[in-house]
């Protein structure tokens, strides 16, 4: 999906739900004529797929009037339905043309489609002198756990020192928040001396557990890849060593830059929607919304941050299974990584985990299928860790249909 200067200009910081069986996509714009590149408001699209998507020409939230903490741009929003069918985005609003001075606001719809702004705007401020959203709060994201009846938010700061950090917050309304400080920095996601930091933060709650996709910003103020990490309790999180996901080549739509990162769980896979950034930084600037998927089964992630003692392969639970189990394995230090699935002639069906990961206890889990997809026969299979050159373990596990 690439910007239509017919509706709209440059756009990207999608976020997508999915209403009816019908995917929608809220998304932040300029116009489309470019009359007045200042100005952002958010805009509203639908697909069947996910990837052949309609517009609509009529934003759905725009600034406020002059003098409100909005006034100037409202962007990246963050959508969620809530069990009672109420519709809620978070999002960003600045009164000033400056990227400082950001704080995060509430609006609320029946459908979806038409929004009214939340008269406690905005529900979240920038921190004090020091804090490390001194400067800024934006780029929400906002997950409700029916079960606690609470809201956590993680969102962006902005240091004294132009740094892009994550924060975490905490709400029994989603009204009045309680900020509980930083809880994602800079560190090995670094790829260039000058990096600005990590941003444009989406979380989804699954298995019992958060994760949390997010963009490393480059010194040119563009998004250098998509990173990954999960958490017991949001605010303790383990990284993934490598980013799942980078810029393509300098030719392509993504060349310069890769970001704002929207995640579904939907029908056994991940689905990703994110912003592909193509520029020179002077005769041109082009921005779109790309699609990337993989299998939940290949999704694997730390689930303490711990350091084991020793390498370790565990049984599987549950054993006999069906029509899922999950693996679990320990590693004291950090290495390459495979997890393999074998039948018991001996014949690889499906490889789970090839990449190298960092120290600390880890979950994957498998639904029966091979590395086409395709479900597999009941009977005894293999599943085999090994570490580099440092640790090799078998199992058995047995599948049931």
């Amino acid at each position: 999906m690439t910007s239509d200067t017919a509706l709209d200009g440059l756009f990207g910081d999608p976020s997508i739900i999915k209403q009816s069986g019908e995917y929608v996509m809220y998304y932040g714009a300029i116009k489309g004529d470019f009359s007045d590149p200042d100005t952002v408001r958010i805009f509203r699209a639908t697909s069947p797929d996910g990837v052949v998507w309609t517009r609509n020409s009529v934003p759905v939230l725009t600034p406020g009037e002059a003098g409100r903490w909005d006034a100037v741009k409202v962007e990246v929003p963050d959508v969620l339905e809530l069990p009672s069918g109420e519709y809620l985005m978070y999002y960003a609003g600045n009164d000033d043309t400056t990227e400082v001075g950001w704080q995060i606001g509430l609006a609320t719809s029946a459908d979806g489609v038409h929004w009214t702004k939340h008269p406690a705007n905005p529900v979240l401020a920038p921190g004090h002198s020091g804090a490390f959203d001194e400067l800024s709060a934006l780029e929400p994201t906002v997950v409700y756990d029916s079960d606690q009846e609470k809201y956590y938010m993680w969102y962006t700061g902005i240091t004294a020192h132009l740094q892009a950090e994550i924060g975490m917050a905490e709400s029994q309304n989603g009204v009045v928040w309680k900020k509980l400080g930083r809880v994602l920095r800079l560190d090995i996601e670094r790829l260039n001396p000058g990096d600005r930091g990590i941003t444009e933060p989406d979380a989804v709650r699954h298995h019992g557990r958060f994760e949390l996709f997010y963009a490393t910003i480059l010194p040119e103020g563009v998004g250098g890849a998509i990173w990954h990490a999960v958490s017991e309790d949001g605010r303790n999180w383990q990284k993934d060593i490598d980013p799942v996901l980078e810029r393509g080549d300098s030719a392509s739509w993504t060349g310069q830059g890769i970001s704002a990162p929207s995640v579904l769980v939907d029908g056994g896979r991940y689905r990703m929607w994110y912003t592909g950034t193509h520029t020179d930084f002077a005769t041109f600037f082009e921005t779109g919304v790309g699609l990337a998927e993989t299998s939940l089964t290949t999704q694997v992630a730390a689930t303490h941050p711990d350091n084991p003692l020793a390498f370790e392969l565990l049984p599987n639970y549950p054993n006999p299974f069906n029509p899922e189990t999950t693996i679990r394995y320990q590693l004291p230090e950090a290495g390459r990584v495979t997890l393999t699935i074998y039948n018991l002639l001996g014949q690889k069906v499906r490889t789970l985990v090839n990449q190298n990961r960092s120290s600390g206890s880890y979950t994957v889990v498998w639904d029966g299928r091979n590395d086409a997809g395709k479900e597999l026969s009941s009977g005894v299979y293999l599943y085999k860790l090994k570490v580099g050159k440092a640790f090799v373990a078998t199992r058995k596990m047995l599948y049931l249909k």
